[in-house]
């Protein structure tokens, strides 16, 4: 089993058109995938429920240390707001590989400020049709450490 570190991920937006860059200051994203399958049990059964498939949808959300400099935060080009439609792109670890994208709607924009903290937000999309998922075949990185 190969475990890997999320210290080197990424959480990437931008307007639906545009490359997604880096939004700064992110200590933690998270990629929801679900699926409603209605329970399609009967009488005539064998006394265990049974479903259909069901629609399926996606959910991110991302926590991060507010950055003043972060255009896509401030501004009046802002693109992290509420109701707006955008590119998506999460990236586990750069070394890695594992990226998913597709297109999300911000539902929420939340502000924390504390008096012994920092100023962070918390960012929570919907997923627009269907998401892009890694392949199955894990692509790494490797550099080879010369022994002084």
């Amino acid at each position: 089993m190969a475990r890997i570190s999320g210290k080197d991920g990424y959480f990437k937006t931008s307007f639906t058109h545009g490359t997604p860059a880096e939004l700064l200051g992110v200590t933690q994203w998270t990629l929801n995938m679900s699926s409603d399958n209605p329970d399609s049990s009967g009488m005539d059964g064998d006394g265990w429920r049974d479903s259909v498939d069901g629609l399926r949808g996606w959910t991110v959300s991302a926590s991060a240390h507010w950055d003043s400099t972060d255009t896509k935060l401030v501004g009046s080009d802002a693109e992290i707001f509420p109701g707006q439609v955008l590119s998506w792109v999460g990236i586990t670890d750069q070394g890695y590989g594992f990226t998913w994208s597709g297109t999300v709607v911000v539902n929420s924009v939340n502000v924390e400020v504390s008096l012994e903290g920092t100023v962070d937000l918390t960012i929570e999309a919907t997923g627009k049709g269907a998401i892009t998922a890694p392949s199955a075949e894990l692509t790494t990185t490797t550099t080879t450490a010369t022994p002084a």
